[in-house]
């Protein structure tokens, strides 16, 4: 009995701290920043461009680009037993000759990971 309330309490901390799709899009805005350069490139350096073991690449649960609408999104987040946990995103949108980010985190971890590797990929070149 004592270790199923034990795992029933792992779970139940495990659902609060993590996120999901609809807790993403909900959640607050971590960093906005514009990037210069065609929406399609900059698509493809954060999910193609970096090394594939870096922050940048390796934690990408899902990704889709939507080039009528002149936007992208991109999901970040462990993937667990349970199924993909939703962490941080990015919404690319194209605004002229370049394209404006926000970046959001669904958790209670101020400075995610992953906002902090892509953004310094973005202005520096090096995910870490």
């Amino acid at each position: 009995m004592l270790k199923a309330i034990g795992a029933a309490w792992l779970i139940a901390t495990a659902v609060a701290v993590s996120g999901c799709a609809g807790d993403i899009n909900k959640a607050p805005v971590t960093k906005q920043m514009r990037v210069s350069g065609d929406l399609e490139d900059v698509y493809y350096k954060l999910t193609a461009g970096a090394p594939s073991d870096s922050d940048c690449i390796k934690w990408i649960v899902r990704s889709a680009i939507y080039p009528k609408k002149g936007e992208f999104k991109i999901e970040y987040g462990p993937q667990s037993l349970s199924g993909p946990q939703i962490f941080s995103s990015i919404v690319g949108s194209r605004n002229g000759e370049s394209v404006d980010l926000t970046m959001r985190d669904s958790t209670w971890i101020k400075n995610s990971p992953y906002i902090k590797a892509v953004s310094n990929y973005l202005e520096s070149g090096v995910c870490r």
